[in-house]
């Protein structure tokens, strides 16, 4: 893995919202400040942050770094995709977030949901913690 090159996920840019950047920020300066402690033989490499189906996905790899040290990172890495599905991904809220699908998944708590709705100009099926789905119209209204 070539340090000096930079990471591949830095040619994209991260690829989801800001609402995210509580879960994968943490996972980067992880992985940051490991190589910064180790040598190149042994170093982490992210390939990309993203938003996936609607929730958060963090692709890495890694080179003869000590086992316990990845599965502890295994571990962030899972928690912070799980936690994905309960966090906006455009504002980070973390009160009333569902799924909503208009043709495309997106996580989003009811105020950013009713954005896309109105923007798409079409009802969206919104699936929130209790797993039952309600219909967003265009004025956030649940049906």
């Amino acid at each position: 893995m070539d340090k000096e090159g930079g990471w591949p996920y830095e040619l994209f840019g991260i690829e989801c919202g800001g609402g995210w950047v509580k879960l994968y920020q943490p996972l980067i300066d992880y992985v940051n400040s490991y190589n910064k402690r180790h040598s190149p033989e042994s170093s982490m490499m992210i390939h990309q942050v993203k938003e996936k189906f609607g929730g958060l996905r963090f692709y890495w790899a890694a080179d003869n770094v000590p086992a316990d040290t990845l599965d502890g990172f295994r571990k962030m890495v899972e928690d912070a995709e799980a936690r994905s599905w309960n966090v906006c991904e455009e504002c980070g809220e973390e009160k009333e977030v569902g799924i909503l699908d208009t043709g495309w998944y997106y996580t989003r708590c009811r105020e950013c949901a009713r954005k896309i709705v109105e923007r798409v100009g079409r009802d969206g099926k919104w699936i929130i913690g209790d797993g039952k789905i309600y219909i967003m119209d265009k004025d956030g209204n649940i049906k």
